[in-house]
């Protein structure tokens, strides 16, 4: 596994297609398989050339753990052939709730080696020989490193690189955390469109369809991370419940240009109100713990995901919160290839933002 702690900012939106590296970037979750080409030489100069976006059956993939790999194997094969062609080199990402992160200081005292020191701490949590292991010194200090351990039980991330590998992306150049994916697609929207908040303290929520993923972060760094149980499959299921009208349908008419006039009022005011509370009730625990000192003040609330683009969302965090609320998905901030279509990307973005951070380490 590789994990980045921050990435290089990328160049304002741009039209055209950027010659150079390709990277084919993949992102598994419960509900869907993501696809992203991105194409450039450096973060800065990356253009999304195409992104498809597959379906997963209910239960293919529970809680980031593959429980039947071989239709999954099937998705990824027909994934493959849309892209085949377009590069060799593959990136992925591991759900963050199969992977442990963990800090620990190593004092470098000419005795024990980073590698000896990381084997130990990880041993304290599970076998050794049962984990894929991967760290990373994030500061130092005279003798004193501060290293970043991540780890992984092989039975819950060698299913993915099998089935990565037997559908052809493989061999994968690099495999990254979805965490530090989405922490590196926020350093560059950061670093290019609002560098005023490079140090400032920010509580990025990660709208999916079963859980909401909060990261509260600062100069590129995870202080404090957290999962609510609340996402964008209890708005579909508040369609199919008003509507009387199957899961398949309601899920297009969540994205549908043509909604019944009562639509905002029954179904998306309700579901704005109820994330609004559960994004507070993280934040005031934020507060309350020892994640938190004087000056890790929230100063934005950063709503992406899927369910980010819902209309007055911002609005109610913001007014339930008392936090400047944004809605900001990094997608849409790199250069994007002129075949692709502005507004299918604008309802897809928010579910791209893992393939962009991979994209961004990727190159880099």
């Amino acid at each position: 596994m590789k994990i980045k702690k921050k990435a290089a900012a990328p160049s304002k939106n741009n039209s055209k297609s950027v010659s150079g590296r390709g990277l084919i970037t993949i992102d598994i979750t419960d509900q869907n398989v993501k696809i992203a080409h991105l194409n450039g030489r450096s973060p800065e100069q990356l253009v999304l050339e195409n992104y498809k976006i597959f379906p997963l059956p209910q239960g293919y993939i529970q809680d980031g753990k593959i429980n039947n790999e071989e239709q999954l194997v099937a998705i990824l094969q027909q994934a493959y052939a849309q892209f085949k062609g377009s590069s060799k080199q593959f990136v992925a990402a591991l759900p963050h709730n199969i992977v442990t992160l963990q800090s620990f200081n190593y004092i470098n005292d000419g005795e024990t080696s980073l590698e000896d020191a990381a084997n130990f701490e990880a041993a304290q949590i599970a076998t050794i020989d049962e984990i894929n292991l991967d760290y990373q010194v994030t500061h130092s200090a005279g003798d004193s490193d501060e290293v970043l351990m991540v780890l992984a039980l092989k039975a819950d991330s060698q299913p993915y690189l099998d089935c990565l590998e037997e559908a052809g992306f493989g061999p994968l150049k690099l495999l990254d955390v979805e965490t530090y994916a989405v922490v590196n697609a926020f350093s560059n929207w950061i670093n290019t469109q609002s560098p005023d908040l490079e140090n400032e303290t920010l509580a990025v929520f990660d709208i999916g369809g079963f859980k909401t993923q909060c990261l509260i972060m600062r100069a590129g760094k995870v202080l404090f991370k957290q999962e609510i149980l609340f996402g964008g499959e209890q708005l579909s299921r508040e369609i199919q419940r008003t509507y009387q009208m199957d899961l398949e349908a309601a899920e297009r008419l969540k994205t549908s240009a043509e909604q019944p006039v009562d639509y905002q009022d029954l179904i998306v005011s309700g579901f704005n109100q109820e994330l609004s509370l559960e994004i507070q009730r993280v934040l005031q625990f934020f507060y309350t713990s020892a994640h938190s000192s004087n000056n890790q003040k929230i100063s934005k609330i950063i709503l992406t995901g899927g369910s980010s683009v819902l209309p007055h969302l911002s609005d109610v965090v913001e007014e339930q919160c008392n936090i400047a609320t944004l809605v900001v998905n990094p997608m849409q901030y790199l250069g994007i290839a002129n075949h692709i279509d502005p507004l299918a990307l604008v309802q897809d973005a928010g579910r791209l933002t893992v393939c962009c951070g991979l994209g961004v380490r990727g190159v880099l």
